[in-house]
């Protein structure tokens, strides 16, 4: 089982130039050498330091110290030595030359992170000794490539990321880190609005230098972070326009005291946050008791959103110092899991920034996948997301359904049925609706792009696995025939998800058909047992399916529709609710709108009316010079009508987190 867990199936090809070096574990190189360089600048807007030292000496520079530690793409040298990891270590010393270090200092940096190398119990030879992947002062590689500034936590050095760092460098991109610093020189860095605002300052300063670096494509900025940093993080994309991207490594922005830290700053306004986020967190225990909180994921509703849940990571694991180059060198039960798990985040760290820095439609396909369908166990990790517009699959029990979404605001979820037509049978609600909501269209198991059931299956089931994976809190739900059906049981199912009901011809299991319509429904299946053609000509010659003469290209549509997704399945498969549907309609106390066709067949229209008189509050129109597809027959005259109802209830997205 290990062993599968540790071969993760990344998209990028595996570089031969050298060994994965130890703490990589196996994770597979880009076609870059990894270059390395330390940079140490001054602001000297920001004295740091008395004028004369303890021993009474000038100082040469009073100025902040920017200690950038900096990984960049760089062509191969066979006879160069990669650096050792004591070295990105001692580089956070503020003293010293880079490279020149007095023993007393490399005792002072180690004595200083003294808390991160507990698990060795002194013995920190193993990790001062092993091998990195950078080469320090590596030929930059040709070209500009996007840049990631990585935020620092309270009081982290610029090493905790490295191989992170070196990953992505390897992969294209130029990755800047650096040294957590108090305010003032012996002070720790302080966890208020203080050192927030020096984060944000340095982090300025890290941008500017930046843009003057000439393998830099300035246009192509991410920012990512770990713990408190994030909050800098969130609040510099807030005053920053040119930042394309935020990636979260468990940071400040999932807890409440980094909520409650945004919400102290003048600078933070939520409207501004308009890029996508990916915010990783563990599910482990924590080493000490820091009350999560997602308020602001939750709250985005412009950006395109992912939240990563990792199964076997608790919050230091994000971050290589503090766990993968621990896990890698102090084995321990979890330690297999542990470094599984964290491959696992620099692959969908890579995957997001290509994503949105380079535009790479392959990988955007694999975040909007769900774990499992990009061979990832779901004992490690589970993934929400929040997409503004796209497509992708979700993974349900026993197969995956495909899905499109567009537009913002309250989420309003389409569900087809009828005549095993697919997804577009609501291409004019999906277009119309998507000025005032999120529009989610799906196809059903056994429909479309979606799979076709092998074994038992819950329709119900399936829609909550949508739910969950895009992210959606509540919804409001609009069925057509078997689509309402679907949406009447989750409705019954889980009622604390759902928002209102928009049904339109709905089936309702249970209920007793006349003689006459179960013949009817029989002959349909008679048909589809010879075949798409003898079944798509009995439902076009029905006097109930499409009945008005008015509607020529609706009839085509359905035709195109029905022939490109005949995909007959056993519907025995289907898992039905109990008690049926029938007899617990009374149950459901969310506004509920009906709708049915003139034309549709007679029972169709009473068990319409049914509805609206046993449940509460429900209202129903009929629609003229329309069958049983009312949505295709009659668009304009549907969309209206169910606009109104969804007005009429106010319906809209609401963000807590600026409360």
């Amino acid at each position: 089982m290990i062993k599968k867990l540790l071969a993760l199936n990344l998209f990028y090809c595996v570089c031969t130039m050298a060994q994965s070096p130890v703490l990589w574990n196996g994770l597979p190189r880009g076609p870059y050498e990894i270059g390395f360089k330390f940079e140490r600048q001054f602001d000297h807007a920001r004295p740091f330091q008395n004028q004369h030292d303890e021993q009474g000496k000038p100082v040469a520079h009073r100025g902040r110290p920017l200690q950038m530690f900096i990984w960049y793409p760089a062509e191969a040298d066979r006879n160069a030595k990669p650096m050792r990891y004591e070295e990105y270590l001692y580089l956070n010393d503020t003293d010293s030359e880079a490279w020149q270090w007095r023993e007393e200092s490399k005792q002072a940096v180690l004595q200083n992170y003294a808390q991160e190398f507990e698990p060795f119990k002194g013995d920190l030879k193993p990790l001062l000794e092993v091998q990195t992947a950078a080469i320090k002062g590596a030929k930059v590689a040709k070209g500009k490539f996007p840049v990631v500034i990585l935020g620092a936590g309270g009081g982290t050095g610029g090493h905790v990321y490295s191989v992170l760092c070196e990953y992505l460098a390897s992969h294209g991109y130029v990755a800047i880190a650096h040294t957590a610093l108090g305010l003032q020189k012996g002070e720790r860095w302080p966890f208020d609005m203080r050192g927030i605002e020096t984060q944000m300052r340095d982090l300025n300063f890290i941008l500017n230098y930046a843009h003057r670096l000439p393998n830099v494509d300035a246009d192509k900025l991410a920012l990512a972070s770990w713990s408190v940093g994030g909050v800098a993080q969130a609040l510099l994309q807030m005053q920053n326009t040119d930042v394309d991207a935020i990636l979260s490594l468990d940071a400040a922005t999932g807890y409440e005291y980094g909520r409650d830290l945004l919400r102290q700053s003048p600078w933070f306004d939520l409207k501004k946050m308009n890029v996508p986020y990916l915010h990783m967190h563990g599910e482990l225990p924590p080493r000490y008791n820091v009350p999560k909180n997602f308020e602001y994921y939750d709250s985005l509703s412009v950006a395109e959103t992912y939240l990563f849940s990792f199964k076997k990571l608790v919050h230091a694991d994000f971050v290589s110092s503090h766990g993968v180059a621990q896990h890698t060198l102090i084995k321990t039960e979890r330690s297999a899991e542990a470094i599984a798990s964290y491959k696992i985040v620099c692959q969908y760290a890579l995957n997001f920034l290509n994503a949105y820095l380079k535009k790479d439609k392959h990988s955007r396909g694999f975040l909007r996948s769900t774990p499992v369908a990009n061979g990832i166990s779901n004992q490690l990790v589970e993934l929400r997301t929040k997409l503004s517009a796209g497509n992708g699959f979700v993974q349900v029990n026993g197969g995956k359904l495909y899905f499109e979404i567009a537009g913002e605001g309250c989420a309003l979820i389409l569900i087809g049925g009828s005549g095993s037509m697919d997804l577009r049978q609501w291409d004019e609600q999906f277009k119309f609706f998507q000025q005032d909501f999120q529009v989610i269209r799906y196809d059903p198991r056994g429909v479309g792009k979606s799979d076709l059931p092998t074994a038992p299956f819950s329709h119900v089931e399936d829609l909550e696995a949508l739910f969950n994976f895009l992210g959606v809190d509540k919804a409001v739900l609009m069925g057509l025939s078997s689509g309402g059906g679907i949406a009447l049981e989750f409705a019954l199912t889980h009622p604390q998800r759902l928002l209102g009901l928009v049904l339109s011809a709905p089936s309702v299991n249970g209920y007793k058909f006349s003689t006459e319509q179960q013949q009817r429904v029989a002959s349909f299946a008679n048909a589809a047992q010879r075949g798409a053609e003898a079944y798509i000509k009995t439902l076009l010659e029905d006097p109930f399916f499409i009945p008005a003469p008015q509607n020529p290209e609706a009839r085509k549509r359905a035709q195109v529709l029905m022939a490109e997704n005949f995909r007959p399945f056993d519907f025995s498969l289907i898992k039905q609710l109990e008690p049926p549907t029938v007899a617990r309609v009374a149950e459901i106390d969310k506004p509920v709108f009906l709708l049915v066709g003139n034309l549709d067949h007679p029972d169709v229209q009473k068990r319409t009316e049914f509805l609206e008189q046993s449940i509460h509050g429900a209202k129903r129109v009929t629609i003229n010079n329309a069958g049983h597809l009312v949505n295709l027959e009659a668009p304009h005259d549907f969309n209206r009508a169910a606009h109104e109802f969804l007005a009429a209830w106010n319906f809209h997205s609401k963000s807590t987190l600026g409360k």
